[in-house]
């Protein structure tokens, strides 16, 4: 691995640990980052955005997902802090990002596809699911007994 790649893969571990069910390992995370800006200020845009692809991972518990948006408040912002250009062309500030990432996780919890609402949805639809093919065999199994399938032949 390259030096950069190396530095992409540990900031992805120390971002993991955001979501240490150990709450000392989660806390010694955050601290890392807020050490890792505080030298390399202009990282902020790059930590940003692994933090945000961390909170948007699916079947990530809600603690996770609170201390990652705790670390993104405390980032200090600055007016030194130099606007990015997206893949899509448009220029964004730190703070607008940060801004788009609060409502849009919002918005998602609130329609029930993030957080303890989408697992609750889920498991819903799985158990709606379950009784739909429980059943349609009860029926296939009734169709086949009155076809003559059955013990007595029909009779």
């Amino acid at each position: 691995l390259h030096r950069s790649e190396q530095e992409g893969q540990l900031l992805k571990l120390v971002v993991n640990k955001l979501g240490d069910p150990e709450r000392k390992a989660a806390s010694n995370a955050g601290y890392m980052l807020t050490r890792l800006l505080a030298q390399h200020a202009g990282m902020k845009h790059v930590v940003v955005r692994e933090i945000e692809d961390f909170i948007y991972r699916p079947g990530l518990k809600d603690r996770a997902r609170y201390y990652a948006v705790v670390y993104l408040n405390q980032i200090v912002l600055s007016s030194r802090d130099a606007p990015r250009r997206l893949p899509d062309g448009t220029t964004v500030t730190l703070g607008k990002r940060l801004v788009d990432i609060y409502f849009t996780m919002f918005k998602l919890i609130m329609e029930g596809k993030l957080g303890t609402a989408a697992s609750i949805a889920q498991a819903k639809h799985e158990k709606e699911e379950k009784h739909r093919r429980d059943k349609a065999v009860k029926r296939g199994k009734k169709k086949f007994m009155n076809k003559g399938g059955g013990r007595n032949g029909g009779k």
